[in-house]
């Protein structure tokens, strides 16, 4: 039965663009969580650097001020950080089922693409039985000099090898012509012609 192959290629596709949809949405917050990360580290590059000014001035109290600042910060970054990491994973994961899918697909596709050729193959070798058939028909009409009815019988064979070609065109590439001027064929001209 036909179709079954179909409905689950259809089947497919939708869940692809489903997971390709979250994907990017992710890919997104993965960007975004990535500034913010380099914004804090940013800031807390700058708190650093006061925090260091403090102490050396032997201003503890200011000191200690930017260091829970910097406490709070860093756990902020940190929390931006693992939201990232988390969200690459997923992202990779999403990448991962959406190739699978596309495997699934190209081998539903190859199993149609067999079962056609199958049904190809059987119908060449009936058309090539009626060919045969034809042709002996052929060589009759042509024995008893009736050449008209030769005529409709040829134009009957060709149009079923015709057929036959389209059903098998895998098995007969066409053959490659070559151009008639190919490039850097020319003759090579002699150099320094002089004349008399």
């Amino acid at each position: 039965g036909s179709g079954g192959g179909g409905a689950e290629v259809a089947a497919l596709d939708e869940e692809i663009e489903v997971l390709q949809k979250e994907s990017l949405e992710l890919t997104r917050r993965v960007s975004k969580a990535k500034g913010t990360v380099a914004s804090l580290e940013g800031q807390l590059g700058e708190l650093g650097v006061q925090k260091q000014h403090a102490v050396d001035t032997k201003q503890f109290k200011e000191a200690g001020e930017v260091n829970s600042k910097i406490k709070a910060l860093t756990a902020t970054r940190d929390n931006e950080m693992s939201e990232m990491v988390g969200f690459g994973q997923r992202v990779a994961e999403l990448q991962d089922e959406i190739a699978n899918k596309r495997v699934r697909k190209q081998q539903l596709a190859e199993q149609e693409r067999s079962q056609q050729t199958q049904s190809n193959a059987s119908q060449v070798q009936l058309l090539k039985a009626q060919a045969e058939e034809l042709q002996l028909l052929m060589e009759d009409e042509i024995e008893h000099n009736d050449w008209e009815a030769a005529a409709l019988l040829q134009v009957e064979l060709e149009a079923i090898q015709t057929r036959c070609g389209v059903l098998g065109t895998d098995a007969t590439p066409e053959p490659a012509t070559p151009s008639a001027s190919s490039e850097g064929a020319a003759p090579p001209t002699a150099h320094g012609e002089e004349e008399g």
